[in-house]
């Protein structure tokens, strides 16, 4: 299936990342893993994730 992340989408992956930079900087890489396992997880099963509306899951 193709993944389609949203300009907003990014912006706030962005904005969090920046957050835990600040707050956390040692976790960073571990948010990053965290955001790629959960669009692998969407990509593979994407009827297992409530409909955002008739064109969207997530």
């Amino acid at each position: 299936m193709n993944l389609r992340i949203l300009r907003e989408a990014e912006q706030e992956i962005g904005e969090a990342a920046s957050f835990y930079a600040r707050e956390a900087p040692g976790i960073v890489g571990r948010f990053f893993d965290e955001v790629d396992l959960a669009l692998g997880r969407l990509s593979r099963q994407p009827m297992a994730y409530a409909s955002v509306d008739r064109r969207f899951r997530g």
